[in-house]
């Protein structure tokens, strides 16, 4: 029993000599494993017999940072799980202790000076970093000798809305930042088995990418879901064409990729040459293998709420992102600043289908500044770096950046949202880079695994 909290250093003498008796009491210990077995062998041991798991994946930088580990002689150093202390699993949202499940190790670090080696499961995040802004900074006493600004009570993960009462009673939360990355580790970790499970049917999903010229972003693009591709084991295909390529070329090679029972998933980047009709171009993808739901039919199913094709990748990013931060959707007021059919207009609609009261505003809105700050949740894709001040927002809000700008002032790829003038007042933002966009390659890969799957239903692939 311990009354630090009330006597100091007295109040805990009688835990401290407790500690040094048991310290002084010899111990049985044991590891799960046999400490001469290598890093995987020690791993699946810890899962299999502690969690009860069916066995360990190793994700993302995970399988080359074991090699690595494994060729600097640390195999002989003992295990540190890290992972979610609500259930055996590592997703949070699987409680207590479920069955037939798998751990998944993104990555591995050796903790030299304690010895050990750490294994990140899941989503887990080890300690974080200092925010730009000292918490200290938000710490006050009134005239009443009042403190507020202390706490900001994490513990209860599935509600993370501030009420106006408890602002009241001092309880003001820092800004939570929405990183992207957990979002993308837990979906390809669903993705891992899936792959492996179409692999037992003779099934290799496989996407096919054409990219028209040599624009810097469709490229960086098209290398960054390459190499998310091949931490999934998904195969691709780069079809390089000129940017002097004819129409009727373009659209003959997607053809030839409709009618291929060994690709799933077709991306034309865009923008396109002026001289090519990017309606005529999506439209020739079929519905089934269109993963970025550009064609009319994956347009009619976003809008009418019917199971057709996919929605874009970034639209469905973003929802996935909201859900995965336990972020109310259903009855919330959501203002989306853009109506382009790429992102604000799909965008809209999922949020309807999930019950949002969606106002979309665009260049002619009046009153955007109003329209922002009524709204409970705003997501900004006007494609205009930094425009959002801080005077378009309130406390208590959420705010989705989906803009991906380049900032000749900063240097940097940057949002429509000023982020940093944006972050103390809001309760949760999304950060550019490594917000958003960091998750739409993993949401590219799970649409092309479903089009694979779909396919081997029917019998077409």
């Amino acid at each position: 029993r311990s009354e630090v909290w009330e006597k100091g250093g007295a109040g805990g003498e009688e835990l401290a000599r407790e500690v040094v008796r048991l310290c002084e009491t010899p111990s049985k210990f044991r590891y799960a494993y046999d400490e001469k077995d290598n890093i995987m062998e020690k791993l699946t041991a810890i899962a299999c017999r502690i969690y009860h798991a069916d066995g360990v994946d190793l994700i993302g930088n995970a399988p080359k940072q074991c090699k690595e580990l494994s060729a600097l002689g640390f195999e002989h150093l003992p295990i540190c799980v890290a992972k979610t202390q609500y259930s055996f699993s590592d997703d949070p949202t699987k409680l207590g202790a479920p069955d037939h499940f798998r751990i998944s190790v993104r990555n591995l670090r050796v903790s030299a000076g304690a010895g050990f080696i750490v294994a990140l499961t899941g989503d887990i995040m080890t300690m974080p970093g200092l925010p730009k802004v000292p918490a200290a900074e938000k710490i006050d006493v009134d005239e009443n000798g009042r403190i507020s600004g202390l706490f900001w009570n994490t513990a209860n993960f599935k509600e993370r809305k501030i009420t106006h009462s408890r602002r009241k009673r001092g309880i003001l939360p820092m800004s939570l930042r929405l990183e992207g990355a957990p979002v993308a580790s837990q979906i390809s970790a669903n993705l891992k088995k899936r792959v492996k499970d179409l692999a037992k049917q003779g099934v290799y999903p496989k996407i096919a990418m054409i990219n028209v010229g040599q624009r810097k972003d469709n490229v960086a693009y098209c290398n960054a879901a390459q190499r998310r591709f091949q931490t999934l084991d998904i195969l691709y295909e780069c079809v390089q064409l000129p940017e002097t390529v004819k129409q009727s070329e373009l659209v003959e090679r997607i053809g030839d990729l409709n009618h291929n029972p060994a690709v799933h998933g077709i991306l034309v980047f865009r923008p396109l040459p002026d001289t090519i009709c990017e309606e005529a171009v999506c439209d020739a993808i079929v519905p089934e293998k269109d993963v970025d739901g550009v064609d009319l039919t994956s347009m009619a199913g976003v809008y009418s709420g019917r199971d057709l094709g996919f929605a874009p990748c970034t639209a469905d990013a973003v929802l996935r992102l909201l859900k995965f931060y336990r972020i109310g959707i259903d009855g919330k007021k959501i203002t989306v600043i853009g109506r382009s059919p790429v992102i604000g207009r799909p965008v809209a609609s999922l949020l309807l289908r999930e019950h949002a009261t969606v106002t979309v505003c665009h260049s002619h809105t009046e009153d955007l500044k109003g329209a922002c700050q009524q709204a409970d949740i705003v997501i900004a894709a006007a494609g205009r770096a930094e425009f959002l001040k801080r005077e378009y927002f309130r406390s208590e809000q959420t705010v989705i950046d989906i803009g991906i700008n380049y900032s000749e002032e900063k240097k940097k790829i940057v949002g429509d949202v000023d982020f940093e003038d944006v972050e103390t007042l809001v309760t949760a933002i999304t950060p550019v880079p490594a917000g958003v966009g960091s998750i739409t390659t993993s949401v590219l890969a799970d649409h092309v695994v479903t089009a694979a799957e779909q396919m081997q239903r029917s019998g077409t692939c």
